[in-house]
């Protein structure tokens, strides 16, 4: 009921500013207290992975064109481990670069996240391009107008190219589990 309740703030409702805020922080920031229901604790009780619902939500960003004005204001949780690897693997650092800043401002625009890892890393744009390329491929970031969000999978991209080099026939239609998409569960 409490990621009911989180998840409707965020995009169900009426986008109140500050509640929709609150929702975010309640599913991205890295700093917990003890004395709070978390969005960590829902997940260890309902024994769901916390990072395939985090990418679902960034995935649901994409989906809805949901674009923020600027960085999260609070230090939030990295990119997940589970993409990190094939991040750097077909991005490189400069591809992690690209989607560390992709995932604290969802739907930041491609002049944004590419002068921000200029200012922040120093990588040339020319390496930068080619990352953000090699990723949109994979379908590890996606971009939507110009905004990009890191999607970690996107069955609907995967869907319209016949795709299905997770082992999931996203193609056919029909129903899929998301978290099938990044492998079992342990």
């Amino acid at each position: 009921m409490v990621i009911e309740n989180q998840a409707h703030h965020l995009f169900g409702g009426k986008g109140v500013p500050r509640v929709m805020l609150e929702a975010v922080r309640f599913f991205f920031a890295a700093e917990e207290t003890d004395t709070q229901i978390t969005f960590r604790l829902c997940c260890d009780v309902l024994q769901a992975r916390v990072d395939v619902l985090r990418l679902r939500i960034q995935y649901e960003f994409w989906l809805r064109g949901t674009a923020f004005t600027g960085p999260w204001d609070f230090l939030a949780v990295t990119v997940p481990r589970m993409i990190a690897g094939e991040i750097t693997h077909y991005g490189g650092e400069p591809g992690y670069a690209l989607a560390r800043e992709a995932w604290v401002q969802p739907g930041i625009s491609a002049e944004e996240l590419i002068g921000s890892v200029l200012a922040l890393d120093g990588y040339s744009e020319r390496v930068l391009m080619e990352s953000l390329q090699h990723m949109e491929e994979r379908c590890l970031l996606s971009c939507s107008a110009n905004r990009w969000y890191v999607t970690g999978r996107n069955p609907l991209l995967l869907a319209i190219r016949g795709d299905n080099r997770f082992g999931v026939d996203v193609s056919r239609g029909g129903s899929f589990y998301w978290s099938r998409m990044f492998g079992p569960s342990t």
